[in-house]
């Protein structure tokens, strides 16, 4: 059995965590770290309901977990991969961050089922759970397991505390033999659009924007040479370039925990756009 922390899928059941799954046995696989099935029943119900509709619900639940041992099989086969099952009662995205505590990172699928929780952490409370884990959170979008581009982004901001984001985006590039593109936005949605035309110091200000870029990856290329890096600055909105971006990636890593620039997007109504928009898995890191 590995040593190395667990990866945990929400599975509830519905098509797109099963997605999550498919994509989390890969990323076990890569990492040689061991899979977790985790799944939470009855997180949303009152209990004055009768108990065999709770009984019903495990049932469910233990079928959800037999059904992604058997998409982790079809994935990697048997044995590359140590299978690990859980099932909980209590709200989905308060359990997951229990989870997160003795993870390497949570993933979810971008929708749920109607009953379920699991994946619904998608919206509302997305953030809460970014916010609150203690591990990274991954977030696969339906149709996107098996993205094969050879390109992953990383949102820049220029602060140090985007470091682990950083380092991440190049450890995972690194192990995917992925090309990674470095974005480091500096407008806001329409900034550009109303500076056009006007008599603004374009190309001192990317100049600038550029030496800002270069600062935050010192050292990174140096330490991972085997990556190519493609840097990219934009005078455009976070979100919007990356989930334009998303569209050829196979992921998107962006930092968490801060006000501003890539590492606030767990926030307001920055991150929303990102969660509901990207089309490649997003990995947000503390």
């Amino acid at each position: 059995m590995s040593e190395k922390q667990p990866i945990v899928v929400g599975v509830d059941g519905s098509e797109e965590s099963y997605d999550a799954v498919r994509w989390a046995a890969h990323d076990a696989a890569q990492a040689h770290a061991p899979l977790m099935l985790f799944s939470v029943t009855g997180g949303f119900l009152s209990t004055w309901m009768p108990s065999s509709y709770f009984a019903d619900l495990e049932r469910e639940s233990f079928a959800s977990i037999e059904r992604a041992e058997r998409v982790v099989r079809e994935e990697v086969g048997d044995g590359l991969v140590d299978v690990l099952s859980r099932i909980v009662t209590g709200p989905p995205v308060r359990e997951l961050v229990v989870m997160s505590k003795s993870a390497s990172r949570i993933v979810v699928g971008s929708q749920g089922g109607m009953d379920s929780g699991i994946s619904k952490v998608i919206g509302s409370t997305a953030a809460a759970l970014a916010a609150h884990s203690q591990c990274p959170v991954a977030i696969v979008p339906a149709g996107a397991a098996h993205s094969r581009n050879g390109r992953i982004a990383v949102g820049i901001d220029g602060t140090r505390r985007n470091e682990t984001a950083i380092g991440t985006a190049f450890e995972e590039a690194a192990a995917r033999s992925a090309e990674l593109v470095a974005v480091y936005t500096w407008a806001e949605i329409g900034t550009a659009s109303a500076l056009a035309g006007r008599d603004f110091p374009w190309d001192e200000t990317r100049v600038a924007e550029e030496i800002i870029l270069a600062e935050a990856l010192a050292g990174w290329s140096e330490k991972y040479p085997e990556v190519d890096v493609n840097r990219c600055v934009v005078a455009d909105d976070a979100a919007r370039t990356l989930a334009e971006l998303s569209r050829t990636l196979d992921l998107v890593v962006v930092g968490s925990r801060r006000r501003g620039g890539f590492m606030g997007m767990v926030v307001g109504s920055t991150s929303i756009a990102l969660l509901d928009s990207a089309q490649s898995p997003l990995l947000i890191v503390h």
